[in-house]
């Protein structure tokens, strides 16, 4: 069976990026904006999921910039 997992993080209410996460019988893929970024096991996919989504939060506290994850 498939799933999908996805946060979209909107900074300063202007730009807005999607992690995307695809997953079936324990290998999963992971995208940023459409781009692969990790192609393997699932317990690592959901580490690079949330590091990516961290990467982004942290550009933009670094730069000042309020942002939303949903």
């Amino acid at each position: 069976m498939r799933h999908y997992k996805k946060s979209t993080i909107t900074v300063a209410g202007v730009i807005t990026t999607k992690i995307e996460m695809w997953d079936e019988h324990n290998h999963a893929a992971v995208y940023n904006d459409n781009v692969l970024v990790f192609d393997g096991y699932r317990s690592e996919a959901c580490k690079v999921f949330n590091s990516e989504v961290k990467k982004v939060c942290d550009a933009a506290t670094a730069c000042g910039l309020p942002y939303i994850v949903k």
